[in-house]
């Protein structure tokens, strides 16, 4: 059985859409085995914030204290910052690959998510105008290069001889 280093006691089996994950019933945080963290992070992450817990405010409200050990093989965890510029500190095991994330943190990757995608909204709103304007231009330079063939002497002997001109 899986322990929690920062409340020392047992982790509860968790199912988050049929996938298994541990959580801590003291400080609510989780234990994601290998690559279930990206699992959980594709179906989103809101359905596993406690409703009682209100979001952080501030980096220093997102790091747990102290030293963290590995809930499955007691390696000392290691922080890292989540997607490099988020700000968020999360801590993984090396040695099984398992990330451990409390609930301010991941209700602070919830609000980065959203902000991912609410830019992603902006800048396709911004780039689809100037793309159909490219379109636009493109197809009217074709016409004119069609056009231009169109009024070779050549071009229109060979087209009148295929048929196309009567």
């Amino acid at each position: 059985m899986y322990h929690c280093s920062h409340c020392n006691i047992s982790l509860e089996e968790y199912f988050y859409q049929d996938i298994l994950l541990y959580r801590c019933p003291g400080c609510k945080g989780f234990w994601f085995q290998r690559s279930r963290f990206g699992q959980v992070k594709n179906l989103g992450f809101e359905g596993l914030l406690d409703a009682n817990l209100s979001p952080p405010q501030e980096v220093r409200d997102l790091e747990a204290p102290g030293p963290l050990s590995c809930p499955q093989c007691q390696t000392e965890l290691i922080t890292y910052i989540y997607a490099y510029s988020s700000g968020i500190p999360l801590r993984r095991c090396t040695t099984c690959e398992g990330i451990w994330a409390t609930q301010p943190q991941l209700s602070a990757i919830v609000q980065v998510l959203n902000n991912y995608r609410e830019s992603l909204e902006e800048a396709k709103l911004k780039v689809l105008p100037l793309i159909l304007k490219v379109r636009e231009n493109l197809e009217k330079e074709h016409k004119e290069q069609f056009n231009s063939y169109k009024g070779s002497k050549l071009l229109n002997k060979l087209l009148s001889k295929l048929g196309f001109y009567r």
